[in-house]
C-alpha cells in the first residue's frame, strides 16, 4: 500500500471510530433516556421529512409517530402496563416499527416473532414471550391455525388489516380511529424505566433447536441504532434500502436506525427480490442498502440488470459478505464502499471493518499499537 493510501486508510478508520464512539457516549444502563426518546427527538427535528417509503406509499416522521401513538393508545385500552409484553407477528410493512416503538412509549416490551414460523416453533416463541396479545395481519393469521393444538394457553390476536367477521380469539385493531391522531403519551408514563429495562425480544434462528429469545434492552437498541447511524455517516438526505426482515436486528435496528435517527428515509420492501432490487434502488434514488452476505451472492449470480450501475449508492453495510463475493460485487455494481460488521443478537461484542478491506478479520491500527507499547 502506498504512503498516501495508508494515510487515507488511517483517516477513514479514525473518522469512523470517533463518530461511532461519540454517538454512544451518553448511553448508560441507569439512564432514563429510552429508545423511544431517540425516535421522538428525530420526529421533532424532521417532522415533515419522508421517513419511510413502502409499496408506493410515503410516510413522514410525523405520520410514523402518529401510528406509534395509536399503538400506545391501543395498549392502554387493553390495560397493558409497564413490564408487560406484546407479540408482534408481521411481515415487513410500514406499521412494524411504529408498533413496537409505540408500545415502548408506555413501557411495554415487544417480542418480534419470525412471521415465517409455523406449528410448534411458532407456538414455542409465542409461549416463551409471555404475551397475552399478538399484533398481526391477515397474511400472518394463516400461521396461527398451524399451531393452535400445541399452544399452551389461549391468546388474543389483533389484526391491523381485518375485514369482515373474525373468529372469537381474533379482533380488529383499527389504526384509523379516532380520525384525529392521538397525542403522544407523556414521558411521565415511562418514569422509573431505565435504559437497562427490556424493550424488545429478538429470537435466534433456531438452527440448534427451538428459537431462543434474546433480551434487547433500551440501551442495546440505542447502541444498535445510534452506532449504525454514526458508522454509516448517515444524514437527512440518505435513503436506505431495506429488504431484510424487521424481526431481526440487522434490518430492524441497524438499518432502520441509520435512517430514522438522522432524518433519512427507509425504503422498505416486504422481502428480497433479485428481480426488483436494482429497480427499487435506482428508482428511489437510494444511497445505501443493508445486507446479509448471501443477498450479495444472489445478486452477482443473477443476470445483468440494466440499472445495476445506474444508481446513487455510496455504501452497502451488513455482515457475512464473503471475500470472493465482496470484490466482484463492488466492481460489477459500482458500489464505492462496503462497511462490514460482526455481531450477534445474543452476543455482547460488535466489530466494524471501517477500512473496507475485503475479508479483513481485524488489525491493530498504528496509533493504537504505539499507545499500547508506550503503556507497557
Amino acid at each position: 500500500m502506498s504512503f498516501t493510501g495508508a494515510i487515507q486508510r488511517e483517516w477513514r478508520f479514525l473518522q469512523g471510530v470517533s463518530r461511532t464512539l461519540w454517538s454512544v457516549r451518553q448511553i448508560k444502563p441507569d439512564s432514563p433516556v429510552l429508545v423511544c426518546d431517540d425516535f421522538e427527538r428525530a420526529v421533532d427535528d424532521f417532522a415533515d421529512h419522508t421517513a419511510m417509503v413502502f409499496e408506493g406509499e410515503r410516510y413522514t416522521y410525523r405520520q410514523l409517530d402518529a401510528l406509534a401513538n395509536r399503538f400506545a393508545v391501543w395498549g392502554d385500552a387493553q390495560g397493558l402496563k409497564r413490564g408487560d409484553t406484546v407479540a408482534l407477528l408481521l411481515p415487513n410493512r410500514a406499521e412494524y416499527v411504529p408498533a413496537w416503538m409505540g408500545l415502548a412509549k408506555i413501557g411495554v416490551a415487544t417480542a418480534l416473532i419470525n412471521n415465517n414460523l409455523t406449528g410448534a416453533a411458532l407456538a414455542h416463541c409465542l409461549s416463551i414471550s409471555n404475551a397475552e396479545h399478538v399484533i398481526t395481519d391477515t397474511e400472518s393469521l394463516e400461521a396461527i391455525d398451524t399451531m393452535r393444538a400445541v399452544l399452551a394457553r389461549p391468546l388474543t390476536y389483533w389484526s391491523i388489516d381485518a375485514s369482515g367477521p373474525l373468529e372469537e380469539d381474533r379482533r380488529a385493531l383499527d389504526l384509523k380511529e379516532p380520525r384525529t391522531a392521538p397525542e403522544r403519551p407523556p414521558a411521565s408514563r415511562r418514569a422509573g424505566l431505565k435504559a437497562n429495562d427490556v424493550a424488545l425480544y429478538i429470537f435466534t434462528s433456531g438452527t440448534t433447536g427451538m428459537p431462543k429469545a434474546a433480551k434487547i434492552t433500551h440501551m442495546r437498541a440505542e447502541l444498535y441504532m445510534r452506532s449504525f447511524a454514526a458508522a454509516t455517516n448517515a444524514n437527512a438526505e440518505d435513503k436506505i434500502y431495506c429488504v431484510l426482515p424487521l424481526y431481526h436486528a440487522t434490518g430492524g435496528l441497524c438499518g432502520v436506525g441509520a435512517a430514522l435517527l438522522k432524518g433519512g428515509t427507509v425504503v422498505l420492501r416486504r422481502k428480497f427480490s433479485t428481480t426488483h432490487f436494482w429497480d427499487d434502488v435506482a428508482d428511489n434514488e437510494c444511497t445505501m442498502f443493508v445486507y446479509i452476505g448471501e443477498l450479495c451472492r444472489y445478486l452477482i449470480n443473477a443476470e445483468e440488470h440494466p440499472k445495476e450501475r445506474a444508481h446513487r449508492l455510496r455504501l452497502g453495510f451488513g455482515n457475512g459478505l464473503r471475500p470472493e463475493v465482496w470484490t466482484e460485487f463492488q466492481q460489477r455494481f459500482n458500489v464505492p464502499r462496503i462497511l462490514e460488521f460482526y455481531g450477534s443478537t445474543e452476543g455482547n461484542v460488535s466489530m466494524f471493518n471501517f477500512d473496507g478491506q475485503a475479508g479483513a478479520i481485524g488489525r491493530v491500527p498504528p496509533i493504537c499499537s504505539a499507545a499500547s507499547q508506550s503503556v507497557s
